[in-house]
């Protein structure tokens, strides 16, 4: 795309929702004008930010959506920085799972660092740290996100400290194919199969109702991994306590409904998150749906599993609750503590993640569920957001109740390792490779222990 030929254009077709949840596809989002723009006049607040005295403006992230296609094509097509000062976007290229030693290395290093951004499951391993600032000391206030969800500013809060803040929200779904739906449940509509899910006793006698009804062709959904991060943000306590590792009472409930479903043939335990087969199954119309979230619906997964804006089942999808509330990812802008420009960096952070027409002007043009309640509330009384990956279906009239009902979820420093640890383990188990679920939580430790060797075992 030639940048410099419509930079208006660019911006909203850079501000996609993959842009927070790490995804790299960007099918399905049309490109718009901005409406927020200006110079990079700070916010007014009660704190007074020193004074920036950097050549660089530098932002970094495990991919290029935020540093790139975020902050590069938007940012400063919208918000020239100031003459001597220039964009400096600093890109890993690895997935979010993998973005740990990368960070590490870099700030070790001393190099220039103004923004950095986080995922959920490795958010605490920064926040925790010297490496990550307070908002407030760059003189943004907590006050400036009224607007934000519970769950987005209890994650970027670290003892009651504020130190990084999402632009977007991402409520969990189950995502279904309304054709499958109509055709062997008779479900014409996401409340009708809301009933049919609404929680895990009554799913797995819908999976059950769907393999009669299909002769077997037919799963409930596709890989344990969605399945999980249900589960997973049900969790109201750390991993970690007192630097002792906790199994909590989640994943033996999932790790039982895991080989129910493998048992009675309700999953595909060969599909694997992120695979071809993940994406394969609600292509041909093998899987009722799947468990995916707000940014899922933008540039990835469900788009994916559609096989593209002209793929065969695009259109032919509709989300509901499921079996619970719940949330998967995102990603959190936290300020360096050693920033050389700190009003820059927190006119970067206002712009993107308070700044209620910048938000509003996101959503109307991408079907991104913002950050911002009273965005939202400009959307849903705009009419909504009719995506047409899902035929039309409002996803705002959706995910805003969704949202306000995520819970304050336990996050801890050590998420996405022992989310890892499952992975293997959660699969072993269901298909009849531990004799007893004691023997798979024992694996389960095992694998954190090698990955975590420092907690106190």
């Amino acid at each position: 795309m030639n940048l410099k030929k419509n930079l208006a254009l660019v911006a909203a077709l850079a501000m996609s929702a993959t842009v927070l949840a790490g995804c790299t596809k960007t099918e399905g989002n049309e490109p718009a004008d901005t409406t927020a723009a200006g110079g990079n006049e700070p916010a007014t607040t009660d704190a007074a930010a020193p004074e920036d005295t950097g050549d660089q403006f530098t932002v970094m992230s495990w991919n290029d959506e935020v540093p790139v296609k975020w902050g590069e094509t938007v940012y400063t097509a919208a918000k020239p920085l100031p003459d001597g000062v220039t964009y400096n976007p600093v890109v890993f290229g690895v997935g979010g799972g993998e973005a740990t030693p990368y960070f590490q290395n870099y700030m070790e290093s001393g190099d220039d660092l103004d923004i950095f951004a986080l995922e959920a499951d490795f958010a605490l391993t920064f926040l925790n740290s010297s490496y990550a600032g307070s908002l407030a000391d760059i003189g943004v206030s907590e006050d400036e996100f009224a607007n934000a969800y519970d769950y987005t500013m209890a994650i970027g809060t670290v003892d009651g400290v504020l130190k990084a803040v999402s632009m977007q929200s991402c409520p969990g779904v189950y995502a279904y194919r309304t054709d499958l739906a109509d055709q062997y449940l008779g479900v014409k509509s996401p409340e009708e199969m809301q009933a049919k899910v609404k929680d895990w006793d009554t799913y797995l006698a819908t999976a059950a109702e769907v393999k009669e009804a299909s002769g077997g062709k037919c799963t409930m959904s596709v890989a344990l991994g969605g399945i999980w991060q249900v589960f997973s943000a049900a969790r109201t306590q750390d991993w970690v306590v007192d630097n002792k590792f906790v199994v909590t009472d989640e994943v033996k409930e999932f790790l039982e409904l895991s080989k129910t479903l493998a048992d009675n043939g309700y999953i595909d335990t060969n599909a694997q998150t992120w695979d071809a087969s993940w994406y394969g199954r609600g292509i041909d119309g093998t899987t009722m749906g799947m468990f995916t979230c707000a940014w899922g619906l933008e540039g990835c997964i469900l788009i994916d599993a559609a096989g593209g804006v002209d793929g065969p089942s695009y259109g032919l999808w509709n989300i509901t609750t499921g079996p619970a509330g719940w949330y998967w990812g995102g990603t959190w802008l936290a300020v360096s503590s050693t920033t050389d420009n700190p009003n820059l960096a927190a006119d970067f952070i206002r712009y993107f993640c308070a700044d209620t027409e910048t938000m509003t002007h996101f959503a109307r043009e991408t079907g991104t569920f913002v950050n911002n309640k009273e965005a939202v509330k400009n959307i849903v009384a705009e009419g909504g957001y009719k995506n047409p990956l899902l035929g039309g279906q409002d996803s705002y009239a959706f995910f805003a109740p969704a949202a306000d009902a995520v819970p304050a979820m336990n996050i801890g420093e050590y998420d996405g390792t022992v989310k890892s640890a499952l992975n293997p383990v959660m699969v072993d188990y269901a298909t009849g490779k531990y004799a007893s679920i004691d023997d798979a939580v024992k694996a389960f430790t095992d694998n954190v222990q090698a990955a975590l060797p420092d907690l106190a075992w």
